[in-house]
């Protein structure tokens, strides 16, 4: 049985989504029993975004029953430590330090662990140089419904991935949620009010808007307005995959939608966050939003 070779590209950002959703697609054709040899030799930067897809890779290709062997680890050094910071559970890469940028490695979702969410917001806090408990709060709480969406939306436990790191001199934050389930649009035509959406993207969308979420007598759905307003407030980027849809919001920039020519099966939230302005602002009205929900307490 011939191998199959997966070749990755140089910068693995957003941009580079097409690439990695058809390499993704690729070992979802593969055959049992095939070894698979991933090539990073031209990778010379990794995100969360593209670090959560490369795990959903080795995860495709071990559940068929195949080997994969890293036959071109990547050339250059700032590569290296990124793939041993980001991917931490993948004995491939063994051996190689930590470096001294900030970093939560992939892991599992299973619940909305105070412990997950609490490491994320320290990572904001060595961004920022130190924040308020008042911050914390306000940051604590889109990052809690986001992992409760993962558990409640996606509808499996299994192949749900967090994964992120900050960049203290750019005091930048890059996070990454990538879930397994059943999708944004499927998610919201469980709710009868959005039952005539037929469309990824326009479910994405929808989804944006206040208090729009499949359980129709909660107040929920938040969480993305509130991302949208972090992204508007303090600069940054949010992407949001689903099925055939990805929608980009840049800073103040009108949401950009791309209809991918390649699905995406379940849910990728991808958050790049600039830390050069305080949260309190937003702190009031959020908490006015959520009080017949769920009010996070101060972590730490």
């Amino acid at each position: 049985m011939a191998d199959v070779t997966l070749k990755f590209r140089s910068n693995l950002n957003t941009s580079s989504l097409p690439h990695l959703l058809d390499l993704l697609h690729q070992c979802r054709a593969i055959t049992p029993g095939t070894t698979v040899n991933i090539d990073l030799s031209n990778v010379h930067y990794l995100f969360p975004l593209s670090a959560c897809l490369h795990w959903k890779m080795i995860e495709e290709i071990v559940v068929r029953g195949c080997d994969y062997h890293i036959v071109e680890a990547p050339h250059s050094d700032s590569a290296y430590r990124q793939i041993r910071r980001l991917i931490l559970d993948d004995p491939k890469f063994v051996g190689y330090g930590k470096g001294k940028i900030p970093t939560i490695g992939i892991r599992e979702i299973s619940d909305a662990s105070s412990n997950t969410i609490g490491e994320i917001v320290e990572l904001i806090e060595r961004a920022m140089g130190g924040i308020s408990t008042g911050i914390r709060r306000a940051v604590s709480f889109p990052l809690t419904e986001l992992l409760l969406n993962v558990i409640q939306h996606s509808e499996t436990t299994k192949g749900n991935y967090v994964c992120a790191n900050a960049l203290p001199s750019k005091r930048l934050i890059r996070l990454c949620v990538l879930d397994s389930g059943i999708g944004y649009l499927n998610s919201l035509r469980q709710n009868p009010l959005y039952s005539y959406l037929d469309d990824d993207l326009n479910a994405i969308e929808k989804s944006l808007e206040y208090g729009v979420s499949r359980f129709p007598d909660q107040t929920r759905g938040v969480f993305l307005d509130n991302l949208v307003k972090l992204i508007r407030h303090n600069g940054g980027q949010l992407d949001i995959i689903s099925g055939y849809g990805h929608l980009q919001i840049v800073g103040t920039i009108a949401p950009k939608r791309v209809r991918l020519r390649l699905p995406y099966q379940g849910t990728i939230v991808s958050l790049k966050l600039r830390t050069t302005k305080g949260y309190t602002p937003l702190l009031e009205e959020w908490e006015e939003g959520v009080e017949s929900w769920i009010l996070p307490k101060p972590l730490g």
